[in-house]
């Protein structure tokens, strides 16, 4: 494989945050790394500095957890960070703040279970349509565009937001998107290929965590943000 004819996207998830450890539904509320999420992201950074440099370009949701994120990974790697809103989480209502049991003292614990079960068509009171939301990450994902042969790009975001992203790039339906697994700090990575022509997309590595030191704990991906 000629590699100057090959260009990649590197799809990067947020580090933990004291909300994971908590159980904490975060969807589009600002909420910033804990200190393991720190470390997480430097040792993303410091991966992404060892295996794709040069990188030409980060994208990242504005939400202070991927953009602390995004700036480890300039700071390792020298590209500057665009922000875009449209890269946040899918926005989860009034259950944002709270954990399974605070929704269950609420009376809600059937929708939740309802939730849980069927979350392309369940939502939560006052959330987001998740049609809205892979909308918005479609139309990001076309602003980004391809990056040029040989060139790496960086997109820092969220589990569930970006496993929408992901199941449009492979092709599948909305529903498969919550079949997908994004840990906190974990990469992605989607190459294209000129040769041959038209460019073939590929996504060839999926929900990778091989840098995270195995002291740090990670964060199931279960909860959505």
């Amino acid at each position: 494989m000629n590699l100057n004819s090959v260009s990649r996207v590197l799809i990067v998830r947020h580090g933990e945050t004291a909300w994971n450890l908590e159980g904490r539904i975060q969807g589009q509320t600002d909420v910033c790394l804990s200190p393991a999420g720190v470390v997480q992201a430097g040792l993303l950074a410091d991966r992404i500095a060892r295996d794709f440099a040069p990188v030409s370009a980060i994208y990242s949701s504005d939400l202070r957890r991927a953009s602390q994120t995004a700036a480890a990974i300039s700071l390792r790697c020298g590209a500057g960070v665009v922000t875009d809103p449209r890269l946040r989480e899918y926005a989860l209502g009034r259950w944002e703040g709270l954990t399974a049991n605070d929704i269950a003292a609420n009376g809600e614990a059937e929708l939740y279970r309802s939730f849980r079960a069927d979350p392309a068509h369940v939502r939560p009171p006052g959330s987001e349509e998740v049609l809205a939301a892979h909308h918005r990450m479609a139309a990001a994902w076309d602003a980004i565009a391809e990056p040029p042969p040989g060139a790496v790009s960086v997109v820092v975001g969220h589990g569930g937001s970006l496993a929408l992203l992901l199941s449009r790039l492979l092709g599948a339906d909305i529903e498969s998107a919550f079949h997908l697994e994004l840990s906190n700090a974990s990469l992605s990575v989607v190459r294209w290929n000129t040769e041959p022509a038209p460019r073939r997309l590929r996504v060839v590595l999926l929900n990778c965590t091989a840098h995270l030191n195995a002291n740090h704990a990670l964060q199931s991906p279960d909860a959505p943000g």
